[in-house]
């Protein structure tokens, strides 16, 4: 599911065959065309039994094409966070100087969860 992004159509699914004819049909016929649209479809109503023409087989494999995309993104998203401070270790010294200063400027704003972030990655600099 690694091409598979939120502008992707469901033509592009069913063509992958991640979903059937009959899924395709149904969501096509529903309104339904994108991958975004998919996913806003399940995150409001947890599956797609209330679409006509979707049966038992087609709301399992639909929700389990959501399911898998949501927790792709999940993980996608923990990995991210997990590479900032490698990200900001790599920077040279006028790069985090730019960044800290920003930082200092919007500290306001900020949670107190994400000063301690910074806090951190600041003295891990400093090591």
């Amino acid at each position: 599911m690694e091409e598979i992004n939120r502008s992707t159509t469901l033509l592009e699914l069913y063509n992958y065959s991640f979903i059937s004819k009959r899924a395709y049909g149904a969501c096509m016929r529903s309104g339904i065309t994108t991958t975004s649209m998919l996913l806003d479809h399940y995150k409001a109503n947890r599956d797609f039994s209330l679409i006509q023409g979707v049966g038992r087989k087609a709301n399992n494999e639909l929700t389990e094409v959501c399911q898998s995309y949501l927790k792709r993104e999940q993980h996608q998203m923990k990995d991210d966070r997990s590479s900032i401070p490698d990200k900001f270790s790599k920077l040279d010294e006028f790069g985090k100087m730019l960044v800290k200063q920003a930082f200092q400027i919007m500290k306001e704003k900020l949670s107190t969860r994400a000063e301690n972030i910074l806090a951190r990655m600041s003295q891990q600099d400093n090591v």
